[in-house]
Parts: structure tokens; C-alpha cells; sequence
């Protein structure tokens, strides 16, 4: 491989998440050179910028996390950043083109009509899942999607029945990497400090993920700590602030909040299912919570909880109903010997399913496939 190789990844977010830096983590050590290449979302950021090690440069229009509203202004928003995205493609020709939502997609589109280079879709979420609009809509949208995985060269996708719900036409370009994050090697558990229960909730901060749950916990439970990371609606963080348990630490990146997550005793991944998206939602928390040692907190209607059950590695209740949750919480904890077993077997189906080796083998094979 040519020293001189390099990588560009596009999504349009002011950083890179957790799923484009772990593909930035294998890819500088098959010798590439990386630049992240984000969107304005919120104010003030700089045109340069660093994180979490990966160089960012930021291109197009301010245009604000708008969860799903808006669309006027998304749509001028999507436009002036692959305005801003394509042009810089052309200053940089690098050999490989990374993006990671369909917002971001269209820059390479242009730019790989005119110029030879490889592309990688890394999927995060399912476009046709992601808001609850008829289903002819979402059918449309996505044969939509199945035409970018024909158009890359190839496509990850987090878990398999993310490729299972796309179209069969682009199903054997795709592979299932995991969202699991480089092994920061188990946590063992020494006890709740100061008789506190500490839950993590770290990702995009919105309404659907289970938020209003956590408030509630909060507000009938004096003995929970709850730690919350992300960024997302404003009005959400409002609300977060206003409870005296409730410990807002800003956006991390993923080495803060694995630390925080081993010093927590459980992580917190709830998604309501009145969308579809968060039924068939992969989440980092899961493989994070699994890495360390804590059992986590998942609400049923996720494909995902199935195995988290199978496992005795977390609390499994339906969505919105805090006093079941709240009971089961308790009596985990008040038994502590089944609370240490759950952490162990969190680690144990880690090690079985999610494990930061079969990960970056994965990532490799992919490279493998696609270089020049």
C-alpha cells in the first residue's frame, strides 16, 4: 500500500461519530491519511478543527439539528454543504471516499462522475426509517437507499437485519461490522459508591430516546445519579439541567465516555418504537455497556433486547413504563450477587458477539475489497 493513500469522510455532523472514527482508527493503521470532512449544526464552530484525534474541516451553511422538522431549511442546509463538500473533493482527489448518511451522498455522487475513486457507504441508520411517513414514501426512499449501495463500492452496515430491511438487488454488496468500540477491557465492579445507583445515557439527545423516562427515574428516586452526555434539542438539555441528579457533560468523544461508562453502574439505551428506526436501533451504548462490564437498561420493542435477555446482562421492561423499570432496577441492585453476574455476562457476550477483534477484522476485509 502507497503511503501516500487517503481517506475522506463525509456526514453531516460538526464531528465525527463513533462508527466513522472506529473506520478512521483501522484505516490509519493500513497507512491512510484521514480529514473529516462536517457540517455547520452548530454556531461558531471553526472551519479547522481537531477531534478525538481525526482533523475536521467544515464546510457549507449553519443549519440546526432539526430532528426531523424543518424541512425547508434541511433541505437548504443538505444543499450547501455538498456545494461545500464537493468542492472540496476536488481541491483534496483522495482515493477513497467515506460517507456515512444519505445527506452526504450526493457531493460524491457528482464529483464520482467526473473522477475514478473508490467509495464506502457506512450506514448508521436506515434513511426509510427514520421518520414515520406512508409507507409508499418510505418504500420509494428506500429502493432509494439500495441504489447508493449499488452505486459504492461497498457498504457496511452495523447489524444484519439493517441489510435485511434494504432492498435484495444491493444485499451481497453489503457487510455487517458491529458498532463496538476499541476493547477498553473489562470493568470489574466494587460496589455502588455512597449507596448512589449511577446511569449513563450518552448519544443524540431527543424526545424518542427515552429521555422523559430518565427524568422521571430521576424525579422518584433520590438514590439515582443520572449522567447524560450528547448533543441534540436544546430544549431536552433545558430540561436535563433542571433536575439537581441530573449531570449534563456536554458532547464527549468516545474515550470520555467510555470512562464515564465504567464509572457508572448502568447504561441507559431506551427508543421508541413509534418509529421504526429505533426498533431496528444498533446502538453504541449496547456494545459499550457489554465492553466494560454494565449491565444495560433496553426497553423490549428493540430487536436487540432479545439477546440482551437471552444473556441475563441488563434489564429488559417496555418503553415508557418507569415504575416497572424503576422495580426492577431496585431489585437488581438490592441483590447484588445477580448484579455481578449480569456485569460478567455483559462481558461475556461482548466477548461472544461484539468483540473489538472480529470488529476491526471486518474493517479490514472491507479495505480489502476495496482498494485500488
Amino acid at each position: 500500500m502507497k503511503n501516500e493513500q487517503t481517506i475522506t469522510f463525509l456526514r453531516t455532523s460538526s464531528k465525527p461519530i463513533p462508527r466513522v472514527k472506529r473506520v478512521d482508527y483501522v484505516a490509519a493503521e493500513l497507512g491512510y491519511k484521514s480529514i473529516f470532512v462536517g457540517a455547520r449544526r452548530e454556531k461558531d464552530l471553526p472551519d479547522f478543527d481537531t477531534w478525538d484525534g481525526l482533523a475536521i474541516e467544515r464546510v457549507g451553511n449553519y443549519y440546526p439539528m432539526l430532528n426531523g422538522a424543518g424541512l425547508l431549511k434541511y433541505v437548504r442546509g443538505v444543499l450547501s454543504y455538498n456545494y461545500g463538500a464537493y468542492k472540496l473533493l476536488k481541491a483534496k482527489r483522495p482515493n477513497i471516499i467515506h460517507f456515512s448518511d444519505v445527506e452526504s451522498f450526493f457531493a460524491v455522487f457528482i464529483y464520482a462522475l467526473f473522477n475514478k475513486v473508490t467509495t464506502l457507504y457506512n450506514i448508521h441508520d436506515n434513511f426509510s426509517q427514520r421518520y414515520p411517513l406512508p409507507s409508499a414514501i418510505n418504500s420509494l426512499l428506500n429502493i432509494f437507499e439500495g441504489l447508493i449501495v449499488r452505486f459504492a463500492t461497498a457498504t457496511m452496515v452495523p447489524e444484519k437485519f439493517r441489510a435485511d430491511a434494504l432492498p435484495k438487488f444491493c444485499r451481497k454488496k453489503i457487510t455487517v461490522v458491529r458498532n463496538t468500540p476499541v476493547d477498553p477491557g473489562f470493568s470489574p465492579h466494587n460496589g455502588f459508591e455512597n449507596k448512589r445507583i449511577k446511569l449513563v445515557f450518552a448519544g443524540w439527545l431527543d424526545e424518542g430516546r427515552g429521555i422523559n423516562t430518565l427524568l422521571r427515574l430521576a424525579e422518584m428516586e433520590p438514590r439515582f445519579e443520572i449522567h447524560i452526555a450528547g448533543e441534540g434539542n436544546k430544549e431536552v438539555i433545558d430540561k436535563i439541567v433542571k433536575f439537581d441528579n441530573c449531570l449534563y457533560h456536554g458532547f464527549l468523544n468516545h474515550t470520555q465516555v467510555l470512562d464515564l461508562t465504567k464509572d457508572c453502574d448502568f447504561v441507559f439505551a431506551h427508543y421508541s418504537p413509534h418509529r421504526k428506526i429505533n426498533i431496528h436501533a444498533a446502538p453504541n451504548k449496547l456494545a459499550e455497556s457489554l465492553a466494560v462490564g454494565r449491565p444495560v437498561i433496553i426497553n423490549s420493542e428493540t430487536l436487540v433486547s432479545k439477546p440482551v435477555s437471552q444473556f441475563s446482562c441488563g434489564i429488559v421492561t417496555p418503553y415508557n413504563d418507569v415504575a416497572h423499570l424503576h422495580k426492577e432496577i431496585i431489585e437488581l441492585c438490592e441483590n447484588y450477587t445477580e448484579y455481578k453476574s449480569a456485569c460478567v455476562n455483559a462481558r461475556r457476550f461482548f466477548e461472544r458477539e461484539y468483540s473489538w477483534e472480529s470488529v476491526k477484522e471486518s474493517t479490514i476485509k472491507v479495505f480489502d475489497k476495496i482498494e485500488i
